[in-house]
């Protein structure tokens, strides 16, 4: 069966093709650009409801702001109605300058589909003696790369990243990551998700995640780090440090100042602190390499290894050994399951007690140090390389040595339930 042909009219083909094309999805821009004169010394204000905000500094004394902003997948009337939609305002009062952006009506989030979206960036540049304050309710937020002045600066999601601030600096961040090279005062840096990467700070640190690792390069006063999810590491801090886990370890190379340092699933290390030390740990090893004040170290599971410690020792541990390389000062250990061992480099000037429920218990003592020995173990032997003086008040018993050494002095009791008791000479008392 043959169909009938009808002619085809090229004026409607064009017609229908124009009227899809009026249709076809595509991107629109409307940029704005303003420029204040700006003297050094200023402020630069953003309050953004969208939009990532990047800061750069320039030798000009002047203050330029371009806002670039987007539709994307929408025809051309979809984003005139965006753009008309969404209210850039630019002011200037004294040295302070304000731009504050926001929709006009209920802002309609991007959902993803075929439904249009506005995007919008600030590039903005500031004489270097500045200061600014800025916030966006979603982006990203750069200031750099140098910037003499204080920087605060929040986000409700995306990355903060300030090169140089030269004053304080205040971070505030509902899901990303925070970093800061330089700063020479203060740091305030705050977030929801993400990890926080100091690198210089001038003045005290407050570091505060919600989930990630913390680490700081160095810091001129106190530090309080905490993170609920994630390790930190401090490389130097001159004054006092705090530092909480929920789940990582805790690592600090120098301290010139007192270390509070605890987590719930991970390993403490300090390499050197000033002040005192008191380090907690639910499930990992402690380690301390040397300590100018007392060190008070607990731990669930794991090792505690313990260096040079000029003040007193307290350490508890739930199921593994306790070792201290260099005491100067008391040594009060006890363990449930592990070897005990401590090493003193002077003569011991306050009482000491190490006692393991299983396992040996080794002390080393300079040969001309004096003590009183009360050395006792229900399953092993116990050993002495310098002479005790036992004064005889009964037959001796098993497994039990209890005198005086060089004279005698601090009492150091020794007990273990099972394995021996060993003590050892050094050659000579540390200098």
């Amino acid at each position: 069966m043959n169909h009938p042909k009808f002619p085809v009219n090229p004026a409607l083909l064009l017609s229908a093709f124009l009227a899809v094309a009026g249709t076809v999805r595509a991107d629109f821009e409307s940029n704005l650009e303003k420029t204040f004169p700006g003297a050094p010394g200023g402020r630069l204000v953003v309050v953004a409801d969208r939009g990532a905000i990047n800061v750069t500094t320039t030798d000009q004394n002047q203050v330029a702001i371009q806002v670039l902003r987007q539709v994307k997948g929408g025809t051309r009337e979809n984003a005139d109605r965006l753009f008309a939609d969404h209210e850039v305002k630019f002011s200037q009062d004294g040295s302070t300058i304000r731009v504050e952006a926001k929709s006009k009506e209920a802002r309609q989030r991007h959902l993803g589909g075929n439904a249009p979206y506005l995007e919008v960036r600030y590039e903005i540049a500031v004489p270097q003696k500045f200061s600014v304050d800025l916030q966006t309710a979603g982006g990203g937020i750069q200031v750099g790369p140098a910037l003499d002045g204080d920087a605060t600066v929040q986000t409700a999601a995306g990355k903060i990243a300030l090169r140089t601030v030269t004053g304080a600096v205040h971070a505030k961040d509902s899901g990303g990551e925070i970093s800061v090279d330089d700063a020479g005062g203060a740091v305030t840096a705050q977030t929801s998700a993400g990890r926080i990467v100091l690198g210089r700070v001038g003045g005290p640190v407050e570091a505060k995640t919600s989930g990630g690792e913390i680490r700081i390069g160095s810091a001129g006063n106190r530090v309080n780090a905490q993170t609920s999810a994630g390790s930190i590491r401090v490389q130097a801090v001159r004054g006092d440090l705090t530092a909480v886990s929920s789940g990582g370890g805790i690592q600090v190379e120098n301290c010139g100042g007192a270390v509070s340092a605890k987590t719930s699933a991970g390993a403490v290390r300090v390499r050197q602190a000033r002040g005192s030390v008191d380090v907690q740990s639910s499930g990992g090893d402690v380690e301390i390499n040397d300590c100018g004040g007392d060190v008070v170290a607990r731990t669930s599971a794991g090792r505690i290894t313990l260096g040079r410690i000029q003040g007193k020792v307290e350490a508890e541990n739930s199921g593994g050994s306790i070792t201290v390389a260099a005491a100067q000062g008391a040594v009060l250990a006890t363990s449930s399951a592990g070897a005990l061992s401590a090493s003193f480099t002077r003569q011991p000037t306050a009482d000491s007690r190490l006692e393991v429920s299983g396992g040996s218990v080794t002390v080393a003592l300079p040969e001309n140090a004096g003590v009183n020995l009360d050395a006792r173990t229900s399953g092993g032997s116990v050993t002495s390389e310098l002479p005790v003086t036992i004064e005889v008040t009964g037959s001796p018993k098993a497994g039990e040595l209890r005198g005086k050494i060089n004279g005698g002095g601090p009492t150091f009791t020794l007990r273990t339930s099972a394995g021996n008791i060993v003590v050892k000479k050094l050659a000579a008392e540390a200098p």
